[in-house]
Formats: C-alpha cells, structure tokens, sequence
C-alpha cells in the first residue's frame, strides 16, 4: 500500500495504537523510502512550549500537510481522536484495528474533513490462514466490529422519534436470541 502511495507522490495516515509498532513502521518507512514519518500518540503533547521544545499535535500535523509530495503520518486512533485535520493524506491505513469502532471511524474521520480535495481510501490489512483451517484473529476481530457497527446502525435514533413502555423491553430482551 505504501509503494503505491509512494509512487502517486500522496499522503497516508498509519494508525496502530502499540507504540513499539509504531516506532517499526517509522524505521521501516525510513529504510525503504529515505523518509522520516512523525509519529503522534498519547506521548505527544497536546500544545507545544518553548520549555520542552516538543511538537504539539497540531506541529506535526502542520508540517506533514505542508511537504510536497509522499508522506506519511503514523498515529494512535486514541490521541487521533478530537479536533486534528489531516486532509493532506487521502489513504489511511489501520494498521492495527481498535476494538471500538467508533473510535476507529473516528480516527479515519481525519482526512475526510472540509479542505480535503481528494478520495478518500481506507485500508484495514487482515491477515488470513490458508485452506481455512480456523479463523485468524484479525478475521474474528473484524466479523465483531463489523457486528458493533451494524448493531449500532440499527438501534441508534432520536429518542423523540419513538417513545417504548417498560413491557415493549420486555418483550424484546425476552425474545432476542443469544449467540
């Protein structure tokens, strides 16, 4: 996925929330493509200070949408979460899934704000055993977060849209089956 950004001279964002992976893929993406990504997580401050001559947040992100050409941004979903656009990338990798899926559609959200000028594409790498002997755990974790989404999809409305009596919830927890 990285040759081909690479090659299209566009941005990507890597997300994976173990720090020791992200500091991986850095090398990796310095080995192969002489380019050295910031990496934003929990360690990042929030606000830059003179004191601590640290980048913020924000300071990486502006200097990653401010280059020309390839780039990559690796970053935890977690401190990703709230209030950072990053519309320079148009690729977006989850490197390695949250188990919550609004945290991880909220972590993509990042490149699709206002001022991105591009498609978006969003990758979620899964690995898979051959002649499905079982399941691989990226398969299973993937079937449940694609469950959380559908079953929020289906129970989240207004609440003055439907008014329900204790009996109507009864019935319902009665007469759902349990997997």
């Amino acid at each position: 996925i990285l040759q081909q950004v690479f090659t299209q001279k566009e941005k990507c964002i890597v997300f994976t929330e173990n720090r020791r992976m992200q500091s991986m893929l850095q090398r990796v993406v310095e080995n192969l493509f002489e380019y050295s990504p910031a990496i934003v997580n929990g360690t990042t401050p929030s606000t830059s200070t003179v004191r601590s001559k640290k980048l913020s947040r924000q300071d990486y992100i502006d200097e990653f949408q401010k280059e020309e050409g390839f780039g990559v941004i690796i970053m935890s979903p977690i401190a990703a979460g709230f209030g950072l656009n990053v519309t320079a990338a148009n690729h977006v990798i989850h490197y390695t899934r949250h188990w919550n899926p609004a945290k991880e559609q909220q972590a993509t959200d990042r490149a699709y704000r206002i001022g991105q000028q591009r498609p978006v594409t969003v990758y979620y790498p899964i690995s898979v055993i051959p002649e499905d002997k079982f399941q691989s755990f990226d398969l299973v974790l993937n079937e449940l977060l694609e469950r959380k989404k559908n079953l929020a999809k289906h129970t989240l409305f207004p609440s003055e849209t439907i008014k329900l009596a204790e009996s109507d919830i009864t019935q319902a927890l009665l007469m759902t089956k349990v997997e």
